[in-house]
């Protein structure tokens, strides 16, 4: 049973379960931020614009996606550790941010957004970032909602990047952090399982209806 001593240790007595849970939400918020970013500019190019090996770029991309995070944690280790970023946030936002899932989802979402948009932008004198900004980010909002929902879950759960990459484990995130806590204890474990699962499921109330047409816009089954 879910006492209310099990809430005073994790909201009063123990800061630090607070702690990780705004630092994990604010390195969610970092890692989303990263993805929309550079999937936006990758998924616009590829869905609207051609370029020399495309196609091939485009095979790579996919074979890239296809592959399980456990495949790209070494070469990913040797990356961050030549560029000084082991044992910073810096890097896990760095790698997630390059994921090429949010490209591929981004490509099939911009494609479905008409071409005469950006024509009619294009004879107004938009540049490429206005085009991106103005034009394709609000046609497609609801792709690009559903795909920052999916990019937030992803990155609030992973647990296989912080411990690979992060020496100190006063670092960890909340889905790390978690499997630390007293299991003998169990209110004090559930409570800090609801207080990981707010934000996912705040998110999916609120967002339901976006994240739905989201997936739907895509034309992804």
């Amino acid at each position: 049973r879910l006492s209310l001593e099990s809430w005073y240790q994790v909201l009063l007595r123990r800061p630090d379960y607070l702690i990780k849970f705004w630092n994990s939400l604010l390195l969610c918020t970092a890692i989303v931020l990263g993805q929309l970013t550079v999937s936006c500019m990758g998924g616009f190019a590829f869905a609207k614009y051609r370029f020399p090996h495309k196609e091939i770029l485009y095979y790579i991309l996919i074979i890239l996606m296809l592959m399980p995070v456990q495949v790209t944690l070494v070469p990913n280790y040797i990356v961050l550790d030549w560029l000084g970023l082991l044992d910073r946030w810096a890097c896990l936002v760095l790698p997630v941010a390059l994921a090429p899932f949010g490209t591929f989802l981004m490509t099939q979402v911009f494609k479905s957004v008409p071409d005469e948009l950006l024509d009619a932008a294009r004879l107004d004198g938009a540049s490429i970032r206005q085009q991106l900004v103005r034009i394709m980010i609000p046609a497609a909002q609801s792709g690009v909602v559903s795909f920052a929902l999916l990019a937030f879950i992803d990155a609030w759960n992973m647990v296989e990047q912080p411990v690979t990459f992060l020496r100190d484990a006063f670092r960890y995130p909340l889905s790390v952090f978690l499997a630390s806590v007293n299991s003998e204890n169990f209110p004090l474990s559930f409570a800090c399982g609801v207080l990981a699962l707010l934000p996912v499921l705040l998110l999916f109330l609120f967002f339901q209806k976006e994240l739905v047409q989201g997936i739907e816009f895509s034309g992804l089954k």
